[in-house]
């Protein structure tokens, strides 16, 4: 049990870190890749480590300004039309 779960959490640490750096969208694709390379890994544990990609790349990038791309769009878009008095306010 304790290589199934420092496995699942080695695989969310990588894809959490690649989604810091990069856009989660991309983290995931990378990582999905690769795991469907891993060929000495049983089914069962391959699976849960698909679900860590999945889980990783969606909830931890998210305190992070550059670890979502669609959060950093948002926060660029809501800058770039707030009117000066909304700005003023809050």
């Amino acid at each position: 049990m304790h290589g199934v779960a420092a496995t699942v959490f080695g695989t969310h640490d990588v894809i959490a870190a690649l989604s810091a750096l990069t856009n989660n969208l991309l983290a995931v694709l990378i990582n999905t890749l690769s795991l469907q390379e891993v060929s000495n890994v049983p089914p069962d544990l391959r699976e849960l480590m698909v679900y860590a990609n999945v889980v990783a790349a969606d909830i931890d990038p998210k305190p992070t300004s550059i670890g979502s791309l669609a959060t950093l769009w948002l926060n660029l878009l809501k800058v770039r039309f707030e009117s000066p008095e909304d700005a003023a306010v809050g």
